[in-house]
């Protein structure tokens, strides 16, 4: 018996619960690769679940493949949240293109987690990383 794969769209509803937690979004969208929209973006989330492994290549290229056969979505990003499997896929508010870059967005609980890893205080972290933004903008 071949492998199999299950894609799930979210409702609004669940969409909107989960883009309420702090760790799904730590990937989120940024910019349009299309028209360079910097601002608000519409988001589809869906729920992947089977037998493949999104970890590897095999278990992304399949779900890449049915992504597109089955909505039409080429740029997706791939998150686990709470062990679950989920591709988050973003939509310019200005152009309606789904070629959107996602950047991890700094938060305090991530400076608090490299402040433990790194045993340096969450201010020098910060302050460092100011620095840092200033130098390459």
């Amino acid at each position: 018996m071949g492998k199999t794969i299950r894609i799930a769209e979210l409702s609004k509803k669940e969409v909107d619960k989960i883009l309420r937690t702090k760790k799904f979004n730590r990937l989120a969208p940024v910019s349009c690769n299309a028209c360079g929209y910097k601002g608000f973006f519409k988001r589809r989330i869906f729920k992947i679940d089977g037998d493949y492994d999104v970890g590897d290549d095999e278990g992304q290229n399949v779900v890449r493949y049915h992504m597109k056969q089955q909505y039409n979505l080429e740029y997706i990003h791939f998150k686990i949240h709470r062990n679950i499997n989920y591709v988050d896929v973003a939509f310019c508010s200005k152009c309606n293109s789904n070629k959107v870059a996602f950047d991890i967005k700094l938060n305090d609980e991530i400076f608090d987690e490299l402040a433990k890893h790194l045993n340096v205080p969450e201010d020098k972290i910060k302050s460092d990383m100011q620095d840092i933004l200033k130098r390459v903008s």
